[in-house]
C-alpha cells in the first residue's frame, strides 16, 4: 500500500475489505469527535450535520472525477440507465418522394368510402369519403411526380425500455485513509 499514507487519500483496492486504518468508500455517517483531522479535511463536503457527523464520499457505483469549473466537491450526477423518447431525439422530419406512373384511373363522381384499397380517387363529396368503387373510363390522373415535404406522422415503436449508458467497467473497492500522516498544504 503506503509506507505513511495521508489521512483522506482515496485509492481502488482489489479486495473485499479495507484495511487497517482505512475505510471503505460508501457514504457512511462518521462522528466528528472519533475523526477530528479526517473531519478538518472533508468537512460536510459528503454529507452529515457537521456538528456531531460527517460523510465519507459514496463511490458505490460511481466514478471518481476531477474538480474543476464544471464539477464541484461532493457534486454527483450522471445515469446508469437512460430510457430514449421521441423527446430525446432531435428535431427532425421524413419526406416523402415518388412517381404516380402510367394513367391511373380516377372517378368523375362524388366519393363512396374513404378506404383507398381497391378504390379509386373520387370528387371528395364534403366529408371524408374521397375515393368511389368505380371508375370513369373518360378521366384519368395522368402521370404525376409526388414530393411532399410534409413532415409524416411517426409510428411508435419499441417498449421504450431503458438502455444501459456504463462503459465497460472493472468493480473494485474504493478506500479511504482515515488514520496516517496529516497532508502539508503547499
Amino acid at each position: 500500500m503506503f509506507i505513511d499514507p495521508y489521512i483522506g487519500v482515496v485509492v481502488p483496492f482489489a479486495g473485499n475489505f479495507a484495511p487497517q486504518s482505512w475505510l471503505l468508500c460508501q457514504g457512511q455517517l462518521l462522528s466528528i469527535a472519533e475523526n477530528e483531522a479526517l473531519y478538518t479535511i472533508l468537512g460536510t463536503t459528503y454529507g452529515g450535520d457537521g456538528i456531531n457527523t460527517f460523510a465519507l464520499p459514496n463511490l458505490c457505483g460511481r466514478v471518481a472525477i476531477h474538480a474543476s469549473q464544471n464539477y464541484i466537491p461532493g457534486e454527483i450526477g450522471g445515469n446508469e440507465i437512460v430510457t430514449i423518447t421521441a423527446g430525446n431525439l432531435p428535431m427532425h422530419g421524413h419526406e416523402l418522394f415518388g412517381a404516380i406512373t402510367g394513367n391511373p384511373s380516377c372517378s368523375d363522381i362524388a366519393g363512396t368510402t374513404s378506404a383507398p384499397a381497391n378504390n379509386y380517387p373520387a370528387i371528395v363529396n364534403g366529408g371524408s369519403a374521397e375515393y368511389s368503387t368505380s371508375a370513369s373510363d373518360t378521366i384519368s390522373m395522368g402521370g404525376a411526380a409526388l414530393n411532399t415535404p410534409t413532415p409524416l406522422a411517426p409510428t411508435p415503436l419499441g417498449q421504450q425500455l431503458p438502455i444501459n449508458t456504463l462503459s465497460p467497467f472493472l468493480a473494485m473497492n474504493y478506500i479511504i485513509c482515515v488514520a496516517g500522516i496529516y497532508p502539508p498544504h503547499s
